[in-house]
């Protein structure tokens, strides 16, 4: 365990030592049935809490999906900590309402959380799609500006700006049908980056340049 995990885990006791303190030392260890159950309900909302963490979607943009959920883990923790010390100092003879109330409240949070989580993975699938889509026309583009500053033949120059051009201009929205045309777009740049100096590079190039429009015209037919 290193530093930072260990100052981390110190800080979070903080709470349960101090919590836990005040509920022995101020009220004993004899209680109501209904005083031990908002003990423990108040233990299970700073787990909660602390696990918040581990239940966000990774991803690009993990800091927006775990907003919401530190928001809803928080706001779970401040009430049921309310809550539950006020049954804890009531201590009511019955079970029945601390539990009604407090597993409403759980029942709420459950509810709130997962809903935050779908949402979550609805937008991650979004923007994987999307940054898979800026894939074909970033790194097709980035290859062919990098072959263009390396050459020295005017012709294949012209060549290649005029494929940079096509995909630069291309559409970012793509579509599953044209997966195998973009693939091949990636296999001819690879194979023009090894065979750029030699004489066949200008019928690769137009290779390329005959994909690359192969894909949009069949995107633009699509988004009709």
């Amino acid at each position: 365990m290193d530093k930072k995990c260990l100052l981390w885990y110190l800080l979070d006791s903080i709470f349960i030592i101090v919590f836990n303190l005040f509920f022995f030392l101020l009220g004993g260890s004899q209680h109501e049935a209904s005083v031990w159950f908002s003990y423990a309900m108040v233990h299970v909302s700073y787990g909660l809490l602390l696990t918040t963490p581990y239940i966000i979607r990774k991803g690009s943009a993990a800091t927006d999906y775990g907003r919401p959920l530190f928001v809803g883990t928080a706001a779970y923790f401040f009430v049921e900590f309310l809550i539950g010390v006020i049954f804890i100092l009531v201590a009511p003879q019955s079970l029945t309402a601390p539990i009604l109330v407090q597993v409403t409240i759980l029942a709420a949070f459950v509810i709130y959380i997962l809903a935050n989580m779908i949402a979550n993975e609805h937008t991650a699938e979004k923007v994987e799609r999307h940054e898979k889509e800026l894939e074909y026309v970033k790194q097709s583009c980035l290859k062919l500006k990098l072959l263009m500053a390396n050459v020295t033949d005017v012709e294949v120059a012209k060549k290649l700006e005029k494929a940079y051009d096509i995909i630069n201009a291309s559409p970012l929205k793509s579509d599953a049908s044209v997966a195998n045309i973009e693939q091949s777009v990636f296999d001819k740049i690879s194979e023009l980056e090894a065979k750029v100096l030699d004489s066949n590079a200008l019928s690769l190039i137009d290779e390329i340049i005959k994909l690359a429009n192969a894909r949009n015209n069949s995107l633009q037919t699509i988004n009709r």
